[in-house]
């Protein structure tokens, strides 16, 4: 809430000149925090991979070369190993653990977002918002929730796909070190999901957040900002000139709240920052305060 009503505010405000410094003031300065919530994300996958590979190499030669009887049926070696690696699976991602990782992640996001927020308001308003927020809460638990589940799925795919090229890749009687050197391709796949998983949830949550503050000081629109760059979707000069639906095309468009455009790979109605890896932000429509 603000210290002052929408009425009084409105008297504030001076036209373009404030639209521009709040469009300024919205752009989200989320980088930082996506590298160093994806390295710790790495940190707890590569400790678990470690681990796994350590294990998995040291079967290769007897499922290329079994030698009956001292060795038992390549299959079941296999078998057993990665059933061994699925129990100790617990021990490398433990649940608390995660959660402490993710709730970190959820308050820098928070911080960065509140000061930028409340530097809008003061820029632009000049006023401080106080930042009564009953709702923040809920907002974390959320992001706790989903993005410990996100990251505990990456070792469990990559685990499953390894033990299913094990087994086909034998069958291809490929050499040991010919398996070895594929299951570091399909391990280290791991850093670029990582990656992926940080910076989507990253702009998600500083999206919900833009969503919730400022409906909260009574903006009830917004304009659609992009990046401006090569990266933008749709972008007919850039890297992704064909993406559908295009956010280019969305640029300085008025968007409101309660309607967002179809923005999502999916065709889904989604507000700046939520479709996967979204760079864009909403800029608010301040005329929306002299109401």
């Amino acid at each position: 809430m603000l210290p002052r009503s929408t009425s009084a505010i409105a008297i504030i405000i001076r036209g373009r000149p404030a639209q521009a410094r709040a469009r300024q003031q919205a752009k989200p300065q989320t980088r930082h925090i996506e590298i160093a919530y994806s390295a710790r994300i790495r940190e707890q996958i590569n400790a678990f991979r470690e681990h796994a590979e350590k294990q998995i190499f040291g079967i290769l030669e007897y499922v290329t070369k079994p030698q009956a009887p001292k060795f038992d049926d390549p299959a079941d070696i296999v078998e057993r190993t990665f059933a061994g690696l699925r129990v100790v699976f617990a021990q490398f991602f433990d649940k608390k653990k995660l959660e402490r990782i993710t709730t970190d992640a959820a308050f820098q996001i928070e911080a960065n977002n509140k000061q930028r927020f409340r530097k809008l308001v003061k820029t632009v308003l000049k006023v401080d918002p106080l930042m009564n927020e009953p709702w923040l809460m809920d907002k974390v638990k959320v992001f706790v929730k989903e993005n410990v589940s996100l990251i505990t799925t990456i070792p469990r795919e990559q685990l499953a796909k390894v033990e299913q090229m094990i087994y086909r890749d034998a069958q291809r009687n490929l050499s040991p070190q010919e398996m070895k050197q594929r299951i570091i391709q399909q391990f280290n796949l791991s850093d670029a999901r990582a990656d992926l998983i940080a910076t989507d949830q990253v702009l998600k949550f500083n999206g919900s957040l833009t969503e919730a503050r400022q409906q909260s000081i009574g903006v009830k629109r917004y304009y659609w900002r992009t990046a401006g760059d090569q990266r933008v979707r749709g972008n007919p000069g850039g890297l992704y000139p064909d993406a559908n639906p295009s956010h280019w095309h969305l640029e300085g468009k008025m968007y409101s709240w309660s309607k967002p455009p179809i923005s999502g790979t999916k065709g889904e109605r989604l507000h700046p920052g939520q479709p996967i890896r979204c760079r864009c932000y909403a800029e608010p429509v301040l005329e929306d305060l002299k109401k």
